[in-house]
């Protein structure tokens, strides 16, 4: 007999069975004691009693329930032809509801049982919070496909309450799930059914949970209906808001007149595990296999990885067109509940998933090896998931599969490399098929066009001759010093540009960032443009898209792009007569955009390349996000995808901000013609070319180098959040605005977190409204310095030179004071104190010059505070919001 125990890192998973699918009480007790042995974990609340959730998912024990039913005198027309729903109430109304609804479809409700439980085993916090725990028994008798019938049962159930009023942890006939907001030891006994001798299951999935992205419930304990997860979803925000776009598209005939009963998909106040359960279910009821759904939904990194069959490379870029990844630290379990119960790893590969086998056919599958005591002689086989893989096993067939077979089975499902071959449209094949290469001459304007624009879009001097020339040069992101101690944006002497109220988030403490430079093979920028179509079919017309293997088109690209000959390109200007606001310019891009898309255009293009004197331009990240609300309003923004050619652009947060708010592609035009001019000024020289080199090829290697540092900072971003593939990246949404306004936000950036409430739609195009004053109504404009990258003329710093002189000047005559003490021999740090802080006039007036420098004016949010006299309280009709403080300096 022999333990190994391995690893702790955030919830415990895993899954137990028979392979041969024979059920018994051992395997429940085997996966009891499994999860208890997971304690470890889960969070326990202050109670010792309380837990985030531990639970398990089992085959309905159909023995267990025959038992029952006899024992009561309930009958049943077979013990085959029993459903089970395991029902959390708080609201006695879901009972009814529930009963019309089943009555509805003619399912039999054969009797409520409540479930036994020992309230002894609960912390006071889970006792407070716990529902009315019941079962209800059905007879499916003459139902036709009671399992889909009960899924839409379920479906209707929580379109009319919310989880904390009537929640359904499972109805099926197949599995049920017995869990709770509790910890791991108490799990049966809390459970008195579990220690049954006639409960009984070929396999069980068990979870203990470590909540990071939501605080503990009843409802959100795993396993959910048909998987457990450990991780996080990172881009789950972006999956959701995908869900909500596609849900216009996504039906299915199995669902007939029921349909609309699936929507919405997803809830944005569920647990990530929660939505990503009910888009595998959903999966499977349109009847992809559980091991399909699973990869579908978190694929391996197969774009770059090598050793991949051609065909299983065409499998996985076909089901990219269908489905953006649900991208995070993922170890899953997972069933269909009756022919397989399996485990899959995420891309990264970023939790742990290791399994044992032994001779009399128990497969172990879980977070750590040694959950429950096993002979060591008995086991044939150990090892573990990597990166991307697929564990599965065929409950009927007695057969455990690994990845390269499930892999190969399903890539061989469907021909998809012919449907790609037919269908998909490759940028980089469409340049050379319309000969369109890279030239200097499609960048450029004459000098002063270009200053103007320079200007109306609020390009630095900095940013020109240190940040773009530097990205031109080496092909590298710039590098910075920590921190940024330049204002908040409306605190700032010089005003900034939309794209700086945005701050993107980070990954969570269990869920660190990854690494852009060792990691990069798991990485990947590539997109696809086109139609989004409707996931639950896989049809050859669905891969008629646009793939492009970054976001920053160059010129020669887009027009590739505008000639493809197959999608319907459509373009639309951003610019706007000065007559006109800026609110009456966005109602008219998007009216103009929603005509393109409903009369067949499945790629826009939005350009504010036509500015010029007489005209304003539409912020490019207000335009791309506020198109994609009022389209997705419209149930339209998933009929095309959206690329934005603009001067506004130039770094990688503004590439990054783009995207994640809607854009597929960006073409920085201006930034481009900036690099190129400053190649023919003599004053950018490519370091990985000679000096003696072409100035047509100089050009050339520099816009390259832009390039290539712009994906570099983009990899950067995304990696600090733990996101691996910018497709999953768009639309996902993952920033915070930073003083702007709440109304301003619904309407074109709905959802974002809002901080403090500063600037609204009519302040932005004051800013913007500055920009092209600036730029147009001068009669020799210059681009000016901002001061934003270091101390000078232009921006305000906190960690100004007036303050480090102070901080020096204190220094000093601090150090002389110690030096002269330490002389003396023993030193009094009573003394010594009174003597630096308190009788020392020298020091008190450097401090009063060290206190003045840096209150001469605010910079952060702390700036605007007031410091409460010690010991007093001041009422609440005397406490000023930090808003309302924040509008005076705007």
């Amino acid at each position: 007999m022999g333990w190994n125990n391995i690893g702790y890192d955030s919830c415990g998973v895993g899954f137990l069975c028979d392979i041969n699918g024979k059920a018994s009480h051992n395997i429940v007790e085997l996966g009891i004691e499994a999860v208890k042995n997971l304690t470890h974990r889960g969070a326990v609340g202050a109670d010792g009693k309380t837990g985030d959730g531990v639970g398990i998912l089992t085959q309905i024990p159909k023995k267990f329930f025959q038992k029952y039913l006899t024992k009561n005198g309930l009958r049943i027309s077979d013990i085959n032809n029993l459903a089970v729903g395991f029902i959390f109430a708080k609201n006695p109304e879901g009972f009814k509801v529930l009963e019309e609804t089943l009555k509805g479809f003619n399912f039999k409700i054969i009797a409520y049982r409540e479930v036994p439980h020992n309230n002894d085993a609960l912390g006071v916090g889970a006792f407070r919070e716990k529902p009315e725990l019941w079962q209800v028994l059905i007879d499916t008798e003459g139902v036709e496909n009671p399992e889909l019938k009960l899924y839409l049962v379920r479906k209707y159930i929580e379109r009319r309450f919310t989880e904390d009023e009537f929640y359904i942890a499972s109805l099926s006939t197949k599995v049920i799930v017995y869990k709770g907001m509790l910890i791991a030891p108490y799990l049966d006994t809390f459970y008195p059914d579990l220690k049954d001798e006639d409960f009984e299951s070929s396999f069980v999935i068990f979870h203990q949970r470590y909540s990071t992205n939501t605080l503990p419930k009843w409802y959100l304990a795993q396993p959910f209906r048909w998987l457990a997860h450990n991780g996080e979803i990172n881009t789950i925000r972006g999956n959701r808001n995908w869900m909500d776009t596609l849900q216009h598209e996504v039906e299915h005939e199995i669902f007939g007149e029921y349909n609309d009963w699936l929507k919405p998909i997803v809830k944005h106040d569920e647990s990530d595990t929660a939505s990503l359960d009910k888009v595998y279910e959903l999966l499977m009821f349109a009847g992809f296999k559980p091991e399909h759904a699973i990869n579908m939904l978190i694929p391996p990194a197969w774009e770059y990885v090598g050793g991949l069959p051609e065909k299983v490379k065409a499998f996985f870029e076909y089901q990219a067109l269908l489905m953006k990844p649900w991208d995070g630290p993922a170890a899953i379990c997972f069933t269909d509940g009756e022919n397989t119960v399996g485990a899959h790893l995420d891309r990264n590969g970023l939790r742990p998933e290791r399994y044992i086998l032994t001779e009399d056919g128990l497969l172990i599958v879980g977070s750590e090896v040694g959950m429950v005591e096993i002979d060591e002689r008995k086991v044939v086989e150990r090892g573990r998931l990597g990166p991307g893989d697929t564990l599965s096993v065929d409950l009927k067939e007695g057969k455990v599969k690994k990845t390269e077979q499930i892999l190969e089975e399903l890539a061989n499902s469907k021909p998809y490399k012919d449907w790609l071959n037919k269908f998909l449209i490759r940028l980089s094949e469409l340049e050379t098929k319309k000969r369109k290469v890279f030239s200097p001459d499609q960048y450029g304007e004459d000098k002063e066009k270009q200053t103007r624009k320079l200007v109306a879009f609020n390009y630095s001097d900095e940013e020109i001759n240190n940040i773009l020339k530097h990205l031109g040069e080496t092909g590298h992101i710039y590098t910075y010093s920590m921190g940024d101690d330049t204002p908040l944006p409306p605190l700032r002497e010089k005003p900034t540009n939309l794209f700086r109220f945005f701050k993107q988030r980070f990954a969570q403490v269990t869920n660190p960032p990854i690494d852009p430079i060792r990691e990069r093979v798991v990485m990947s920028l590539r997109m696809n443009l086109g139609h989004k179509p409707n996931f639950l079919y896989e049809r050859e017309e669905y891969a008629k898209r646009l793939q492009i293997e970054s976001p920053i088109l160059l010129q020669h690209q887009l027009d590739a792009i505008r000639e493809n000959g197959q999608l319907k390109v459509a373009e639309v200007s951003t610019t706007y007569p000065e007559g006109q606001t800026l609110k009456e310019a966005l109602e008219n891009l998007f009216k103009k955009v929603e005509e393109e898309i409903r009369n067949g255009a499945e790629i826009v293009i939005l350009s504010d390349r036509d500015l010029e004197e007489g005209k304003k331009y539409i912020p490019s990240l207000l335009a791309v996000s506020g198109l994609f609300q009022y389209l997705n309003r419209k149930g339209l923004a998933h009929r095309a995808s959206y690329i934005i050619e603009t001067g506004e652009a130039r770094e990688d947060h503004h590439i990054a901000t783009l995207v994640g708010f809607g854009a597929s592609a960006v073409h920085p035009y201006l930034a481009i013609e900036t690099i190129k001019t400053l190649v023919e000024e003599g004053k950018l020289q490519p370091k990985n070319l000679p000096v003696e080199t072409p100035l047509e090829n100089k050009i050339q290697q520099a816009v390259l180098n832009y390039i290539k540092a712009l994906e570099e900072g983009v990899r950067k971003i995304l990696s600090k959040m733990g996101i691996s593939t910018l497709n999953s990246y768009q639309a996902a949404e993952i920033f915070d605005a930073v003083c702007l306004n709440k109304d301003f936000i619904d309407e074109y950036f709905t959802g974002t977190n809002v901080t403090v409430e500063a600037y609204g739609l009519k302040d932005i195009e004051r800013i913007y409204d500055g920009f092209i004053k600036k730029a147009f109504t001068t009669e020799k404009p210059k681009v000016e310095k901002s001061g934003e990258m270091k101390q000078g003329r232009g921006e305000w710093h906190a960690w100004n030179a007036e303050v480090v002189r102070a901080i020096h000047s204190i220094s000093r005559l601090g150090e002389k004071i110690v030096l002269k003490e330490l002389q003396k021999g023993k030193i009094d740090p009573d003394k010594l104190a009174k003597e630096l802080f308190i009788e020392n006039g020298q020091i008190r007036d450097k401090f009063e010059e060290f206190k003045k420098a840096t209150q001469r004016r605010p910079t952060f949010y702390r700036d605007l505070l007031r410091i409460k006299p010690k010991g007093k309280r001041l009422p609440l009709d005397q406490v000023e919001p930090i808003e309302s403080i924040l509008k005076r300096f705007v």
